[in-house]
């Protein structure tokens, strides 16, 4: 699944720059990584974010992924 999390879409504009931060989780048991706002502007060197969006991947329960991306300057 490919979504947006900004809600306010009249506002955004389109920007080439971005950056992105994921995180895991196996059989709901061990989960890793940091899918936070921050990390995924710092990952792509953004000051400013314009708007966020996400990708969420799950296969039967065993296996999950969130990446959320942050687009700005």
């Amino acid at each position: 699944v490919n979504a947006p999390l900004s809600v306010d879409h009249n506002r955004s504009t389109v920007t080439t720059k971005q950056g992105e931060a994921s995180s895991v989780c196996i059989l709901g048991l061990v989960s890793f990584g940091d899918a936070s706002t921050q990390s995924a502007a710092e990952s792509g060197g953004l000051k400013t974010i314009q708007y966020l969006d996400y990708n969420y991947f799950n296969v039967l329960g065993i296996y999950q992924e969130t990446t959320v991306i942050a687009h700005g300057e």
